[in-house]
């Protein structure tokens, strides 16, 4: 029998208790099925994709709402100030990494380990190009809203995926 006590605890830390018990499955699938864990990578772009659409407007709401309920006008001055100077500051560190890396690390200094890559990850290219377009179908298929979701599956097919990797590759 539960006590109180734990299934208190439960209710209290459920969200973070689901999130480790999913990264724990996740962690057994991809040791056992290795490389073949791929398939999934599009049902994460979802995921990915549908929370980056939440937070924006789930952001801009919250921190106008907070705005809305303030009444001293000199404690919302020095807030947005301090927001100012967060986002210059946390730019300018983030601008000064990139200037760091490129200059470190220049681009142009590895075409031929580029070229391998692409020739030694083609089956995981392939596989990774086919859940992209699945993805991009599907969320244009959401935003049109002209088709269910289920006939994009009728109209990919291995054969035209095919048909357009090599035209691609081609030109």
């Amino acid at each position: 029998m539960v006590s109180p006590k734990s299934s208190e605890i439960f209710r209290t830390y459920k969200f973070p208790i689901i999130l480790i018990v999913a990264i724990i499955i996740g962690s057994i699938v991809g040791l056992i099925m290795g490389e073949k864990a791929v398939v999934f990578k599009p049902f994460g772009d979802i995921f990915i994709n549908l929370m980056f659409t939440i937070v924006v407007p789930l952001v801009f709401f919250t921190i106008s709402s907070a705005v809305s309920k303030m009444v001293d006008l000199k404690r919302l001055g020095r807030i947005m100030g301090n927001i100012l100077l967060v986002f210059m500051i946390t730019g300018l560190i983030a601008s000064v990494i990139m200037i760091f890396v490129v200059t470190a690390f220049p681009p142009e200094a590895f075409p031929i380990i580029a070229t391998i890559g692409i020739l030694v990850d083609a089956p995981a290219t392939l596989i990774n190009a086919t859940g992209d377009t699945v993805v991009a179908m599907i969320i244009t298929r959401m935003i049109e809203g002209k088709e269910k979701v289920t006939e994009i599956f009728k109209e990919y097919t291995l054969d035209n995926k095919l048909t357009m990797l090599l035209h691609k590759n081609l030109k």
